[in-house]
């Protein structure tokens, strides 16, 4: 068996420290990147800018959900994307979760027009879902998808 010298222990030790870090750092960067957003609950999947898509699969409509605050409230906007301007302005509240976390109704409220509960389906990695709602009787069900973390309305 050969000698090692203290000084080659010490400069295998020191690289395999620093492409320990630098793997830890690169997954790090990884997965902020492709999704900065939490993940674990649907409440906090929601949170973000959403594609809205009317029932033939046409985009029709985005929205931007801002986290629960301390009051149990979050912010709710609906966009004219064609237009580029706010629809209706508001807030929402988690009115019940499902035991599979993947769905939440949420009550939203955005003025006179529309108070009613919502079922919102988003699946685990947080990149798709749908909105349910009842119209005079009617079910619909609107394919959303996730576009960024944005919680507010910037005009283009």
């Amino acid at each position: 068996m050969k000698n090692v010298s203290p000084q080659n222990v010490v400069w295998s030790v020191f690289f395999v420290v620093c492409l320990g870090a630098l793997v830890w750092l690169n997954i790090l960067h990884d997965g902020g990147e492709k999704n900065p957003r939490a993940l674990l609950r649907p409440e906090d999947r929601l949170v973000g800018h959403w594609q809205l898509y009317s029932r033939s699969d046409l985009p029709s409509y985005e929205l931007f959900f801002g986290a629960v605050g301390e009051d149990g409230r979050g912010s709710h906007t609906m966009v004219d994307e064609i237009q580029d301007q706010i629809l209706l302005r508001g807030y929402y509240e988690i009115a019940s979760k499902t035991s599979n976390d993947l769905a939440i109704d949420i009550r939203v409220n955005l003025g006179a027009q529309i108070d009613r509960v919502v079922t919102v389906i988003i699946n685990r990695n947080g990149m798709h879902g749908e909105y349910i709602y009842e119209r005079a009787g009617e079910k619909y069900r609107q394919k959303m998808t996730f576009i960024d973390a944005s919680t507010e309305y910037a005009p283009r």
